[in-house]
């Protein structure tokens, strides 16, 4: 793929995962609305976290990281029919080990919710969350199909339908949720079915344009496709540390009642540049890097991935200064509604403080990462990923004790940092990484405009006086509104400073 449709390809990628982004930051207005942060909240957050961090792993990662590259070295080695044979006999395998594995962990729900949380056995949370689980349990075979299909239409370069299937699980939860907004009737088991229906609803986008194209999922012996479950499996591992850490997460988070949905509040800040920017790149890269690193095209390689770094800092630095200097003015903003009131909205920002210092570097190692899977090689990550996670544990033992979910945050945080300087130099030392000095300059007038945008976002809020009295009919606009102003200070002074020019923009326009 050629550095123009990188460009095209990376914003349509991040523009459909920038929508969905946005019907997740009103779902979660609504969720917080309704659900609040008690034990209905506490139970239905808990159960949706293993699908949740199922789909981050898998559809995000580990199938693209083991499956594109395999099918496209199918394609331009062996030809169309043996590609599509090939993604048959790798469909099936995976229902034929996920279906009884998938129904094992319904059947254990009790055993799972156990280990996942800190509930105590028999209380309504832990109960709640084992009815909601069983629920939503099968939405992850649902995802294991909708992330089939989907790699299949990445590795044809197809990457609207995948990037905007994500949007259909927020549409359903929106317009439930706003129902149940007027009627609370068992919001709980509601939103349960849901994120089931939403499940199918994915499918359905990506399903249709494969089948329009030839490519609709078919089932066949399963031959030949060890290669390709060794490969995903150390790919679960190296794109899921950030996931084991969330699950280590909620088995802490959840000594406290309230405190880990006040976490998943904080998270979502969190992840919105994570989705926008750092999986959009990712996406995008290993295809495009297969082609280079095949080749052994080291010299566009490293180029594609500092242009991929450039693009990374310069989006995730205005986000990482806003969410550290401007966590209780976003939370209280953005969140505090309904039965989400100022005490869990307070908790909820220092969470995002800590959030906040990991930023750059969780959108860095999805930069990364690529350069590996690109090469087939799902092991090396899968062992800086194990390391990470060890960080991440030790961090979040030694500062929940003292710092509490905030301190899960900034342990989150360093576990990122680690990864992503152990990938920088790992990726350096195989070729395809060096910092190129167009990167390191661009730094510093990207943070320069960055800093210059938060003081300007402080000035508005001084402008405007104390917001938090203020209905949220009105603070949630005024809250808006302000970002995107404080956005668009930002740019224009990024191009002023010469993070970037008109070279660059024409470079993502253009279509070769």
């Amino acid at each position: 793929m050629k550095a123009s449709r990188l460009g095209r390809a990376f914003l349509t990628v991040s523009g459909l995962t920038g929508v969905s982004r946005i019907l997740g930051f009103l779902r979660d207005i609504l969720l917080a609305a309704v659900l609040g942060d008690g034990r209905v909240a506490d139970a239905w957050h808990a159960a949706f976290t293993l699908p949740n961090v199922f789909r981050r792993t898998f559809a995000e990662g580990a199938m693209q990281a083991a499956f594109v590259p395999l099918l496209r070295g199918k394609l331009e080695t062996e030809g169309e029919e043996a590609a599509k044979r090939f993604g048959r006999q790798a469909f099936t395998a995976l229902l034929l080990v996920l279906t009884p594995l998938s129904i094992a962990l319904i059947l254990a729900m009790p055993w799972l919710v156990d280990l996942m949380t800190r509930f105590e056995p028999g209380s309504d949370r832990f109960e709640l969350a084992v009815i909601f689980g069983r629920i939503m349990f099968p939405y992850l075979m649902l995802m294991t199909i909708m992330a089939y299909v989907g790699s299949i239409l990445n590795t044809l370069d197809r990457f609207g339908p995948m990037a905007l299937a994500p949007s259909m699980l927020n549409l359903i939860l929106v317009a439930l949720l706003s129902w149940l907004y007027i009627s609370p009737w068992m919001p709980g088991h509601v939103l349960s079915w849901g994120v089931l229906a939403a499940g199918f609803a994915q499918i359905a986008v990506v399903w249709w344009p494969a089948r329009a194209m030839g490519w609709a999922p078919a089932l066949a012996v399963p031959k030949g496709v060890g290669p390709f479950f060794m490969k995903m499996l150390n790919g679960i591992v190296a794109n899921g540390g950030l996931q084991i850490s969330a699950l280590i997460v909620l088995n802490l988070a959840t000594t406290v009642e309230g405190d880990y949905t006040r976490l998943q509040y904080a998270n979502r800040l969190y992840q919105l540049p994570l989705g926008l920017i750092g999986i959009a790149l990712g996406t995008v890269l290993i295809a495009s890097l297969s082609r280079l690193i095949e080749r052994d095209e080291r010299t566009a390689a490293r180029a594609q991935i500092n242009r991929a770094l450039e693009i990374s800092l310069l989006l995730s630095i205005p986000v990482t200064l806003a969410c550290l200097f401007q966590a209780d003015f976003l939370m209280a903003g953005l969140f505090q509604v309904g039965n989400f009131g100022a005490e869990p909205s307070a908790g909820a920002a220092l969470a995002l403080i800590g959030y906040a210092i990991g930023i750059p570097a969780a959108v860095g190692q999805k930069v990364l990462q690529p350069a590996f899977f690109a090469r087939q090689d799902t092991r090396s990550p899968m062992y800086h990923s194990l390391a990470a996670v060890g960080i991440a544990v030790l961090a979040s033992y030694l500062l929940y004790p003292s710092l509490g979910i905030m301190g899960l945050a900034v342990a989150a945080s360093l576990s990122s940092w680690f990864g992503f300087v152990t990938l920088g130099v790992h990726t350096g030392m195989l070729g395809y990484f060096a910092p190129d000095r167009r990167l390191v300059i661009r730094l510093l007038p990207i943070t320069l405009a960055a800093g210059v945008m938060v003081l300007g976002l402080t000035g508005g809020q001084i402008l405007i006086g104390d917001m938090t009295e203020w209905r949220f009919a009105w603070r949630f606009p005024a809250t808006f509104s302000l970002v995107l102003l404080s956005i668009g200070i930002y740019f224009a002074l990024a191009f002023l400073f010469g993070a970037f020019n008109r070279a660059d923009l024409q470079f993502l326009r253009k279509q070769t």
